[in-house]
């Protein structure tokens, strides 16, 4: 079987993504979907159009960076310069890309319902992230 992205694999195929529905990203996908829905709601107060457009960007990228080329995660590794840690394209089995927007969608939602956190803090929160990503990204 090729490395297509987004096929249904079975648990005995060989695959170079991820075959499993929730994986060590999904509480990424999670935290992200919080953060990020809360971000947009700063700037758009109308919540549920907010939530429906963070999920649409976060599908929108996720299926981008499965299907056509890199995506963020792509241009972190070059902007950090990452090895193997990253890769420019996801190689992801359909059940994984579900898992992932599902762990994203149920991040927004609560989002949605917690008290709103001072846009401050969500942008402090993004860039200690990126920046934990870059220590990793050079076992630091």
């Amino acid at each position: 079987m090729g490395q297509e992205p987004l096929t249904w694999v079975k648990p005995d195929t060989e695959w170079k993504g991820s075959r499993e529905w929730f994986d060590k990203y999904s509480f990424l996908h999670f935290s992200s979907g919080l953060s990020i829905t809360q971000i947009i709601i700063h700037f758009i107060p109308i919540k549920t159009f907010a939530v429906l457009l963070s999920i649409f960007l976060h599908f929108g990228e996720d299926y981008y960076q499965n299907v056509f080329g890199e995506g963020i995660e792509g241009f972190l590794k070059r902007l950090f310069k990452c090895g193997s840690f990253l890769e420019f394209r996801d190689h992801d089995s359909m059940q994984n890309f579900l898992g992932d927007n599902i762990s994203y969608i149920a991040g927004a939602l609560l989002g949605s319902m917690l008290f709103l956190l001072p846009l401050k803090i969500l942008l402090i929160l993004q860039v200690t992230r990126l920046f934990g990503l870059f220590l990793y990204c050079k076992n630091i």
